[in-house]
């Protein structure tokens, strides 16, 4: 759901790509359901601060390339 705002933040002009998140390898050999919760937490806290950076420098570099090539913005897709 996170990735999905920021994909429609970015109005359809770029693709956010796959922000890897490795839950099976954090909650590997726990014991205790409450470590378990707590790796899974942190990985997809991780993951969304991830998603948010990538997102924050597409959103960057747009803008950039918005005020910088403006008349040629026909050259990028």
């Amino acid at each position: 759901m996170h990735i999905d705002q920021f994909k429609a933040s970015l109005g359809g002009k770029a693709r956010m790509p796959a922000v890897p998140a490795d839950f099976a390898g954090v909650i590997k050999s726990k014991r205790m359901i409450s470590s378990l919760r707590d790796s899974a937490d942190s990985e997809l806290a991780k993951a969304k601060i991830d998603g948010s950076q990538i997102g924050d420098r597409i959103r960057s570099n747009m803008a950039s390339l918005d005020e910088l090539a403006a008349d040629y913005l026909f050259l990028f897709n």
